[in-house]
């Protein structure tokens, strides 16, 4: 970490009274106000600190550590106050506001431009970066900033972080080159040992090495890898003997201060969120357990790299012993996953942790020259194939990037997006996966005649991708414009209800909308998927889950078009990225079925930037945490979300029909009444947050049962909501059966009985028609 990034490490981790005693030395320093004095409160009027004498005040101060996703809302109400004091008190429309996170040069010109626009306030920003920067002209500052820290409190005095074999593998992701990734492995032991022991001879050196990496080193191969490092001055080679250079002593020495000052940074950080758990006294036990989940975690890629065995298992293990060692220390052991994610955002805000296991699970690869082939061959391999899960939260990203929109997967594609721009990564996605991501939008282009009606809010929302998103949107105030309607919003992406044109694609949309974000879409040849198709359907039963015939065709063409051994269609072994973890499962048995295809690789797309990364012998902050939210939602697919009632309705109900929309707003005025009622709950009734009301369970349920019964039976079903002879009889089913659930909270089989006799009675009747 170099010192910039170090110091805005350490003012990002200050609390509100530590960042105002760095706000006042800055301004005493800097600007040369020495009388101030700091006002800050709640009644302090947007003052936080000022001149003691008011009739020098020059300019207004304000001093904050918010979280960033509130910052926008403080500056605005800030900003409201500094127009205030101007008005009733005469003070100077400047205002100096101090901010302990890093901010973008974007970010703080678009604040200047707000506070001007709206407010006619000069805003000058400072923020971390710049604070950070300040620190190399005022060392006082910096001084502060280390005494605050209290370092020698948090500094040294554990097992963990004194092993000097835990440095080593903290060093070699510092100096490590993917040019040549076998010499820098073996370096870095090298350079391990030497560090523990001087004056140890060669052939001991080579016997040692040789019992640590299966690939066997000879005598000549050393001799130039020795020849090499002293060429680096790295080791003086003297009569048989080896030892540090004096130079790399140094470079040692302060690679060591550095780290340093990383491990009591993070171990204040970790202190702060144990204390909140009373966990303090397990700090030294925590840290250690922590590097473990990063060594799982980057374990998992290195298999990837050289075996095609990518697989969650390891990573899982880990969480859960994790998760499980946390409910042995805590007092409320319900608390331990809000602990493990905590001291995760902490952890992988710093790379140390990360850095020490990457630095450890490459150092103890035992087969280097495998590891080095890889990279050569795959360092240029920039041709990423994405799915339709992956498609359809990226549009979402490509609509409106800036927004804080608090999702996992959005968070992840924004970030791939940026990577792949930034690593000139070429996206491909099937033409198939084109038309399935087109039909998610034909799915939400149903939502819009249920927004008509009257009763449409009383309905609950919806699992729906890009409803969800654009209710997100709404509730900011971040739509494109004020009144937009979900209809205007899909217009947007050029989607419109085709009248009359049921069986219309939307392919020419979906390519126009893929060109503009630079991801090829590609016409594979036809394949024969019928192996393939059943042998992810067996792996769909063995774990009881459940996709459309249409997505497991989709994956079988894309299965398959990996697969291809024809040099000219994969001249190179393609890179495959996806959220759907039933994939990883299927690839091992299609390998195992077809062992003679190519053998492509599959990342999630955390993964994939660390796939590049870790060839780069670089690290990425943040993936930790983000993998572990991808194993609480290892299901994640638009396959098979939670049914809402309005989910169920838009694939069962047709609103423009006469019965249908008798059918919706009964349906709405149902689930209308049981917000009503939930909302009427004592304020003793704990509340589990689910989201679901009993109207939404019963059709979830029907929904589902009635989906995996095929095609036909799946008609019959949906016919029923179309027949004014059935109403009465039905809704009273209906009707009865959310009774039942409010009660019991499980649906009765006994419903599905009730509904297979209408269906059998309208079949019934359609056959007898048919003879007629």
């Amino acid at each position: 970490m170099s010192q910039s990034n170090f110091f805005v490490s350490l003012i990002s981790s200050l609390e509100d009274p530590e960042f105002d005693e760095v706000a006042k030395l800055y301004l005493q320093e800097v600007d040369g106000i020495k009388n101030i004095i700091n006002c800050n409160g709640p009644w302090d009027k947007g003052l936080d600190m000022r001149h003691v004498n008011v009739s020098q005040i020059e300019n207004q101060y304000q001093i904050t550590t918010i979280a960033e996703k509130k910052l926008e809302a403080k500056i605005i109400d800030d900003l409201k106050k500094a127009k205030r004091n101007v008005e009733e008190y005469k003070l100077p429309n400047k205002v100096k506001y101090f901010y302990s996170l890093p901010l973008s040069n974007t970010q703080v010109l678009k604040y200047k431009k707000l506070a001007k626009d709206t407010h006619d306030i000069i805003l000058d920003v400072i923020e971390a970066n710049s604070l950070a920067e300040i620190t190399s002209y005022y060392p006082n500052i910096g001084d502060l900033l280390f005494k605050i820290a209290d370092f020698d409190r948090y500094r040294g005095g554990d097992e963990f972080f004194n092993n000097s074999r835990v440095k080593s593998f903290y060093d070699l992701m510092s100096f490590g080159s993917s040019t040549d990734i076998k010499y820098n492995i073996v370096k870095a032991y090298i350079l391990y040992y030497l560090s523990e022991k001087e004056n140890v001879e060669v052939k001991d050196l080579l016997e040692i090495i040789n019992k640590h990496f299966t690939s066997q080193f000879d005598s000549h191969y050393f001799e130039s890898l020795l020849r090499r490092m002293s060429s680096e001055r790295l080791i003086v080679h003297t009569d048989g003997e080896l030892k540090l250079t004096d130079r790399e002593k140094i470079r040692i020495s302060k690679l060591l201060d550095d780290y340093g000052k990383e491990e009591a940074l993070l171990k204040k950080e970790l202190s702060k969120v144990l204390d909140k758990y009373k966990l303090l006294a397990s700090l030294d036990e925590i840290i250690p357990k922590l590097t473990e989940l990063y060594e799982s975690n980057y374990s998992i890629n290195l298999g990837e790299f050289t075996k095609r065995e990518s697989s969650l298992q390891d990573l899982q293990s880990s969480t859960k012993a994790f998760n499980e060692f946390l409910k042995s220390k805590l007092n409320e052991p319900s608390e331990s996953e809000n602990v493990a994610k905590d001291l995760l955002s902490i952890a992988d805000k710093s790379d140390l942790l990360s850095r020490i296991a990457a630095g450890q699970v490459y150092s103890e690869v035992s087969d280097p020259d495998r590891l080095q082939d890889y990279i050569s061959q795959h360092n240029n391999n920039k041709t990423i194939f994405l799915d339709t899960n992956f498609l359809i939260v990226a549009l979402c990203v490509f609509y409106e990037s800036s927004t804080e929109y608090d999702n996992y997967h959005f968070k992840v594609a924004k970030q791939f997006l940026n990577f792949s721009k930034k690593n000139n990564l070429n996206l491909v996605a099937l033409r198939s996966y084109a038309i399935e991501t087109a039909n998610l939008f034909k799915d939400a282009l149903d939502i819009i005649p249920f927004t008509k009606l009257e009763l449409f809010e009383s309905l609950g929302g919806s699992s729906n991708i890009l409803y969800r998103f654009y209710k997100h949107l709404k509730d900011y105030g971040e739509l494109h414009s004020e009144k937009e309607s979900f209809e205007d919003f899909l217009k947007e992406f050029k989607f419109e209800i085709k009248k009359g044109q049921p069986e219309y694609n939307y392919l020419e949309q979906m390519e126009w909308l893929l060109n503009s974000m630079e991801i090829e879409v590609e016409t594979p040849e036809k394949y024969d998927l019928s192996r393939t198709r059943e042998i992810i359907t067996n792996d769909l039963k063995t774990h009881q889950k459940y996709k459309p015939n249409f997505a497991i065709n989709n994956d079988a063409i894309m299965l398959c078009r990996l697969a291809d051994s024809d040099v000219d269609v994969n001249p190179i072994d393609p890179i495959f990225c996806t959220w759907d973890m039933s994939l990883f499962r299927v690839r091992r048995n299609y390998f195992s079925e077809f062992p003679n295809c190519t053998k492509w690789l599959m990342y999630t797309p955390t993964r994939l930037m660390d796939h590049f990364s870790m060839m780069n012998f670089q690290v990425r902050k943040g993936t930790l945490f983000n993998e572990i939210l991808s194993i609480l939602d290892v299901d994640f697919g638009f396959q098979e979300k939670t049914q809402t009632l309005l989910d169920a309705m838009i694939t069962i109900i047709n609103p423009n029909d006469s019965v249908g929309l008798k059918y919706a707003n009964k349906l709405a005025e149902l689930k209308q009444k049981e917000i009503i009622q939930v909302d009427e709950q004592p304020d003793n009734i704990h509340d589990e947050s689910i989201e679901l009301t009993p109207v939404d369970i019963v059709f979830q349920e029907l929904f589902r049962n009635y989906i995996h019964a095929g095609e036909g039976v799946f008609y019959s079903f949906k016919e029923i909501f179309t027949k004014q002879e059935y109403f009465d009889l039905t809704f009273n089913i209906l009707s009865e059966e959310i009774s039942s659930v409010k009660e019991k909270g499980i649906v009765n089989d006994s419903l599905f009985n009730k509904i297979d006799a209408i269906i059998k009675e309208i079949d019934t009747n359609r056959n007898e028609i048919v003879v007629k």
